[in-house]
């Protein structure tokens, strides 16, 4: 079974993909931004999810998991307060580079950890780990599709939207830095002395494909 401190981290660390799926785009254009910048904004994070990950990688082999995973719970709370507060599209498209380096940070680190508890000879375990990143997305958009329908009564959507990354930069940083600091400490699998390039050069196309 999942350790409930990876459960939760991972639930928490997935929750700005939800967010940012539905809401990005509405609120970049009503902060006068037209289709360019809301394209950038979305390839912020993108990039910064996909270069957070080898770097994660080499973090982790020199310093281990808590460092990272505090790593990526800071981005996260910096990226959603900063998007909260953005006068501007520019400013969404810098938060959104925090916001994707964080969360990828979260993602790599919770998969050595699984790997580390057994993983390999436990495969339910990543099941349980994407079973929390589902869960954690699906919260957070039924949240934000709430806030959003009570703002019609209003008409104040900006201010709304402002509300629930502010309300998620709160759900990452207290819970968040809470259930890192659960984690335990693992011993992390010995390198092996040979790496099959040509596979790992496939793995990296096909899920750069796929992303």
């Amino acid at each position: 079974m999942l350790p409930r401190e990876a459960y939760f981290t991972m639930f928490l660390g997935s929750i700005p993909v939800a967010v940012i799926n539905f809401l990005l785009a509405i609120y970049v254009k009503y902060l006068g931004g037209n289709e360019l910048l809301v394209g950038m904004a979305y390839a912020s994070y993108s990039f910064f999810t996909v270069v957070s990950r080898p770097v994660s990688g080499y973090i982790i082999d020199k310093g281990g998991l808590k460092g990272i995973l505090y790593s990526g719970m800071g981005a996260l709370i910096v990226g959603f307060f900063w998007l909260s507060a953005a006068p501007d599209p520019l400013h969404t498209i810098a938060a959104m580079a925090f916001v994707g380096l964080g969360f990828g940070f979260i993602n790599v680190a919770l998969l050595v950890y699984i790997t580390g508890l057994g993983g390999a000879s436990n495969p339910e375990l990543y099941g349980e780990l994407t079973s929390a990143s589902a869960l954690g997305g699906a919260v957070a958009a039924g949240i934000g599709f709430l806030f959003l329908t009570a703002s019609e009564i209003f008409k104040e959507y900006v201010l709304a939207m402002k509300f629930i990354f502010l309300t998620y930069a709160l759900l990452c940083s207290i819970p968040g830095v809470y259930f890192v600091m659960k984690i335990k400490g693992i011993k992390l699998v010995e390198e092996h002395k040979y790496v099959n390039l040509s596979l790992l050069i496939y793995l990296l196309i096909a899920t750069g494909l796929q992303a």
